[in-house]
């Protein structure tokens, strides 16, 4: 779904990289920009979100991103952030049935800046 009046928003996708300090064995986490992107943010209606908790689905953005080769890095362990909030994906991003090469969709959930 696009957004209705076509206008793209500018996102950042970041990757979780853990690194765990030699000395003191205590586990760090950062978060490296994997890339910015334009996307079609939709928030889901008031329908879809009704049916997404029924099944307890916490989603509440699609977010729909051209296919490039950095971007198909994206996975269910990075963050996107838009407009200073983040968001967690909910699964893999799930690419487009023409080929699988030309854009592929993102589910959102809201998320802290932090999680585990």
């Amino acid at each position: 779904m696009l957004n209705p009046n076509n206008q793209k928003s500018k996102i950042k996708v970041e990757s979780r990289v853990l690194s765990q300090d030699p000395i003191t064995g205590e586990v760090s986490e950062s978060w490296v920009e994997q890339g910015k992107y334009w996307a079609d943010l939709v928030p889901f209606s008031t329908k879809d979100q009704i049916q997404a908790s029924a099944v307890q689905s916490k989603v509440k953005y699609t977010c729909r991103i051209r296919f490039s080769t950095i971007a198909s890095q994206i996975d269910s362990t990075c963050r996107v952030i838009h407009k200073g909030l983040y968001y967690q994906l909910n699964g893999d991003p799930v690419f487009d049935n023409e080929g699988g090469r030309n854009w592929f969709t993102l589910n959102l959930m809201e998320a802290k800046k932090t999680w585990e």
